[in-house]
């Protein structure tokens, strides 16, 4: 089989084609979309599978290993999955490794204010983040708040725990082969077989939520058990004062899994099975249920997490030819008050301490 092409002109690109190219000739083209990554879920898959160059190579040969990218005004491809993956490949410092880039949707056409629209309701970038003055991810501006490379995403502590909580083994209960049958949740696919989008964030919200919700009482607490709550809360202070705003590879790996490992009670719990995500972050997260919710702290999971389908291109709707005006203006302005949506939260108005600006 042939490999694919260079990543050269984008343009000529069909979409659902790949190419190929080293990832240091693609490190300052290729845009994130989205915030912020988790920076010990990072250094876990930086420690995992990106040690040295021959296993990072190996790494992003694998079939699911391709950066799907959504090709932008003035022809900038913006990734739409895998943040995670690339930040890890970044942060590893093996820049001559190749990597597969596939196309999506040529949006090129497109202003930038629709195409930051077209990528926010098509669900390919995360328009939320954490305002300095909000406990809580916010609807914000992405041409603000979204970064022009990987290597400037900014860590979301709690990004982290949901990805580790999905990791957490019992291999002394769990059947051979099934060593995480006892994991946080399950990853799931929508009915298209498609990628729930956001589907790790969505948990971290729950996760954010509940820490702010504190461990002080049954009527106030999210947690079943308050004596588990406090243990979490012990190990995320611990992490707060050791590793939150240090780079990704100083994250102690071990110590973030075993916060992930507290958390299993709560994403387990009564108050997963019953929880909405807050309507004011707008489609797709905003008044939805939690996805993969397994009830009861011993239901065993006995199947690996899919592998859900890649993204497919949508139709869209007619657009005005877009007008020139100064890129200053190219941005859409969907920043709005956050409202704290349940008010047995006694930590409103609070910053959460796991937040670096």
């Amino acid at each position: 089989m042939a490999s694919p092409p260079a990543c050269g002109d984008l343009f000529q690109m069909k979409n659902g084609t790949t190419c190929t190219e080293k990832w240091q000739d693609l490190r300052h083209r290729l845009h994130p979309a989205q915030a912020a990554v988790g920076y010990a879920a990072v250094e876990r898959k930086h420690q995992s599978d990106y040690t040295s160059e021959p296993q990072a190579q190996a790494k992003m040969k694998q079939p699911d290993s391709y950066l799907p990218f959504v090709l932008g005004p003035k022809g900038v491809p913006y990734l739409v999955d895998s943040h995670h993956t690339i930040s890890a490949l970044e942060v590893s410092g093996h820049h001559q490794v190749q990597v597969t880039m596939k196309k999506i949707c040529d949006w090129s056409h497109l202003s930038l204010d629709q195409f930051f629209t077209a990528m926010k309701d098509h669900n390919f970038m995360n328009g939320t983040d954490r305002s300095p003055d909000k406990c809580l991810p916010v609807p914000v501006d992405v041409a603000e708040a979204i970064p022009s490379k990987i290597a400037d995403l900014k860590d979301d502590p709690w990004r982290s725990l949901a990805a580790m909580v999905r990791k957490v083994e019992n291999k002394d209960i769990c059947p051979k082969g099934q060593k995480t049958c006892l994991r946080g949740y399950a990853r799931e696919c929508q009915s298209d077989g498609q990628m729930t989008p956001f589907f790790e964030f969505r948990w971290a919200h729950f996760m954010n939520e509940a820490f702010l919700n504190g461990c002080m009482s049954r009527d106030t607490s999210y947690w079943d058990n308050l004596s588990e709550c406090r243990r979490f809360q012990k190990a995320y202070h611990e992490l707060l004062q050791t590793n939150v705003g240090k780079p990704i590879k100083e994250q102690d790996v071990k110590a973030w899994q075993h916060a992930a490992t507290l958390l299993v009670p709560l994403c387990r719990g009564t108050e997963a099975q019953n929880y909405t995500l807050p309507d004011e972050l707008g489609s797709p997260m905003g008044g939805e249920p939690l996805p993969g919710v397994v009830y009861g702290k011993d239901t065993q999971i006995l199947h690996k997490d899919p592998s859900c389908a890649a993204p497919k291109c949508p139709e869209l709707p007619p657009m005005p030819v877009p007008e020139r005006r100064d890129s200053e203006n190219f941005h859409s302005s969907t920043t709005g008050e956050h409202t704290n949506r349940i008010q047995k939260v006694k930590a409103k108005g609070l910053v959460d301490p796991g937040y670096r600006p």
